[in-house]
């Protein structure tokens, strides 16, 4: 079996925005299991193929890549991505990621023979998805504290 892979999302550990894209990403990476088979040299490889994103309120993101964080993407935060999903209500939702592996086989020095794919899922992540008002003001609330949103 594969190592269960890990995540991450943006624009923080467990927080999205309300509307914006919350950005998802998957740490998986190809893996190779040896052991010893009748005496000689075995391996299974482990290579993700797929990544989907359950994002807890009905939608699934889908896609052939782990994606990207902003920063790689050198894209400004909270920008649509390839792996992104922008959440339409407040609360707190269970995003289920999962990785799909292609897995291969070698004994003896032999080539690779593909055999299937295995569905991996990883730790679920609890994402709170909140609210964000922003007022233009002429200064701080310690310097204005009767302005809008100061009381």
């Amino acid at each position: 079996m594969p190592a269960v892979p890990e995540g991450a999302m943006e624009p923080g550990p467990g927080i999205a925005v309300r509307r914006l894209p919350a950005n998802f990403v998957s740490h998986a990476t190809e893996q190779v299991v040896s052991a010893p088979l009748l005496g000689r040299p075995a391996e299974v490889r482990f290579t993700p193929v797929a990544f989907a994103w359950d994002t807890g309120d009905g939608d699934r993101i889908e896609s052939a890549s782990p994606g990207r964080t902003w920063s790689q993407l050198r894209a400004k935060e909270l920008t649509d991505t390839a792996t992104s999903h922008r959440y339409r209500e407040r609360g707190f939702y269970d995003v289920q990621p999962t990785v799909t592996f292609e897995a291969a086989y070698r004994f003896d020095g032999s080539g690779w023979t593909t055999v299937g794919e295995l569905d991996v899922a990883a730790e679920p992540m609890r994402v709170r998805v909140v609210t964000v008002e922003t007022r233009l003001t002429r200064g701080t609330c310690l310097e204005y504290p009767n302005d809008p949103g100061c009381s």
